[in-house]
Formats: structure tokens, sequence, C-alpha cells
């Protein structure tokens, strides 16, 4: 009944609510603060805004980078900011305060069609972007903000120069020099241009001991979008575990090692199974 409907309406919404957190008065202050103090600032660090706290004597707004963080975490949580911290330095935290207007920024270089006069040349053939190209082409921007600013967009893994996907979030390397000697780069499945192996045709894994699911658009016109096979190509790299990627078609295809062109990927488990995830018949069936 309708009556029962509202009645499970109720319960639900105080459930979320209590799982939601708290927007407290703090938090509503720093926001304004930062609304109105900085209108025109991208990115700050936690460093910049404890000065301009400390300057500002007309708000009643904690100072202390502890107290912060968390203030900063919420409004992150709720798509207000972007916070970016920065484990080996909090105070180096960073906060981005025109998160649409960064982007915009960023991508519009890096996916810029080779026919806009914002195009570069950076990407190799698998996608992958070196960090110092990058830099080079951002250099007002601190190198691990952007790391990290597009790993959390879901946007690129993080990898060392034997394309082995690292994980940025737990530890900030030295961007200039891995442990191989080489440099870092970011690996973007968007920017892969590379065509399925023939030996990855999905109708060779039809033999005995193979199974598998189809996923087809349901309108003759709808498609699978390039940014649905961008997030799922990088959420798989991340299920199947610390990755190689695989640029080298000579190469045997090693256990914890991945295969990637430009519409899926393949890989091998710990167990031994091979697993192909591909987007055919002009982007309407997975």
């Amino acid at each position: 009944s309708m009556r029962e409907f509202i009645g499970q309406l109720r319960e639900s919404n105080d459930t979320v609510v209590q799982h939601c957190p708290v927007i407290s008065t703090d938090c509503h202050i720093l926001y304004s603060f930062l609304q109105q103090m900085l209108p025109s600032q991208q990115v700050i660090t936690i460093s910049n805004l404890r000065s301009m706290l400390q300057a500002d004597k007309t708000n009643f707004l904690l100072t202390d980078t502890s107290e912060i963080i968390p203030l900063l975490t919420i409004l992150s949580a709720k798509g207000l900011i972007l916070f970016i911290s920065n484990k080996r330095n909090p105070d180096e935290s960073w906060i981005v305060l025109q998160k649409n207007m960064l982007l915009q920024r960023v991508a519009g270089v890096l996916f810029a069609p080779k026919s806009f006069g914002e195009y570069h040349a950076l990407a190799s053939n698998i996608g992958a972007v070196p960090i110092t190209r990058i830099t080079e082409c951002f250099p007002d921007l601190d190198a691990h903000m952007l790391v990290e600013f597009l790993s959390q967009l879901k946007l690129c893994h993080l990898v060392d120069s034997t394309l082995k996907i690292v994980d940025a979030s737990q530890t900030l390397p030295d961007l200039t020099r891995d442990s191989a000697g080489g440099g870092y780069s970011l690996f973007f499945p968007s920017l892969v241009n590379l065509a399925r192996p023939d030996s990855f045709d999905p109708a060779s894994f039809n033999t005995k001991g193979s199974f598998g699911w189809l996923m087809r658009t349901k309108e003759e016109y709808q498609f699978f979008h390039n940014r649905f096979l961008h997030v799922l190509m990088l959420t798989l790299m991340n299920i199947c575990g610390p990755t190689e990627i695989m640029c080298n078609p000579q190469l045997k295809s090693l256990n914890r090692q991945c295969r990637v062109w430009s519409t899926g990927i393949c890989w091998n488990s710990k167990e031994g199974v091979t697993i192909l995830v591909d987007v055919v018949e002009q982007f309407r069936s997975l």
C-alpha cells in the first residue's frame, strides 16, 4: 500500500542520512572562504590555505593541518572540491578548487585530435605518455598533483619504465627516475592505437573448456562509449593485480601480464585462466 511505501521510504532516508558525512558549520565556512577568497585559483596547497586563513581575522576557522584535512576530505567526498592527499608531507597536499576548468585544460592537450592546434604527439602506440612530456606541457603544475588528479578521475594508471602499474596513492615516487633507471609514464587506454591481434580473436576462444557472456546494446543506434571502455580497462587492470602491459608481440603471454589494444584487454589469472574482454560489432557488443 501507499502507507507501507512511505514508511519504507522514510526508513531508507534515515539510513542514508546516518551514513552520509556530516557537513558541519566549519565545512560551510571553509567552503565559503574558498569560493570568496580564491575565485580564480585552480589549485592550492594546504600550506597556502593556512597562510590565508591566518591572515584573515574575520573568520573563526581552524588553521591546523590536522584539523583542516578532515574538512577538506568531506568537501571532496561531496564533490565540491577535489582533495589530493600528500602522505609524505601533509602541508603540501593539494586542493583542486576548479576541477572542471583544470580537467578541460589538461584533457584539451592530452586528447586533442591531430587536426587541432592544441595537439601534441605525446603518447606511444600503447597509450603511454612520459611524465616528462606532460610536465613540459604544464610547467606551472606540480607533476605529482597531475598524476593523482588524472588517476582519481579514472583517466589513467601510473606505470614505470617496464610498463608495470604503480600504485601512486600509496606512495608518491620520484617521477624523474624509477628503480630500473627509466622514467615513469601515464597509461591512457583511450590513447592506445593498436589493432586487436589475430590470436586474440574472440572466435578463437570458442573451444572446449571455454565459456563467456555477451552484453549488447538494446537499440540499433546505441553504442558503448569510448569512456565506458576506458574506465572498464582501468578497472580490470586493478582486478588482475600488479600487471605489466605487453607491447612487444614477440613476448610470451606470461602470468600477471596483460595485452591491450584499442578495443579490449586480455590477461592470465594466477590460476592460469585466460580472460578476454573485447568490444566488437562496431562498439555494440561486449
